[in-house]
């Protein structure tokens, strides 16, 4: 009998000391997130995260406040990720953020008006479902060009 494995989350790839960019991921969809592990372990200098659910992210982020990256889902199990903004902002998050959801553009929409208006630095938006063209996006906004 064949059964399925999906990666267990939190999953961190933690690089070694240095310049390595912090990015955080956060989403409870085990094929995108194992589609992004893949891509992003392989990435060089990235401390890599992985959460599923925003009270693990939240931890992390009052534990150790200062990552590069956030990506965010909007519609996670424990808590919204549009709720989360404000948390966000409570934290004083000051890296870069890439919403990519499911969400009608209407919530994406919404969401994007909140994250100005809490003065998040809003990045970039994304519609699931994930793509090798979207993929080449958030590598952008992982090493914007100098």
């Amino acid at each position: 009998m064949h059964t399925n494995k999906f990666i267990s989350l939190p999953y961190v790839n933690k690089m070694p000391q240095g310049q390595a960019v912090r990015f955080v991921q956060v989403d409870d969809d085990p094929i995108f997130n194992a589609v992004c592990k893949k891509h992003f372990q392989q990435t060089e200098d990235l401390d890599f995260i992985q959460f599923d659910n925003i009270s693990q992210t939240e931890r992390r982020l009052m534990e150790s406040p200062s990552v590069d990256v956030l990506m965010l889902d909007l519609s996670l199990p424990d808590r919204d990720g549009i709720e989360f903004l404000s948390t966000l902002k409570q934290l004083n998050f000051q890296g870069r953020l890439i919403f990519m959801s499911s969400q009608p553009r209407s919530v994406i929409d919404m969401a994007s008006t909140l994250a100005a208006s809490l003065g998040l630095n809003l990045v970039l938006r994304l519609d699931k479902p994930l793509s090798p063209e979207k993929l080449a996006q958030i590598d952008a906004v992982i090493r914007p060009a100098a």
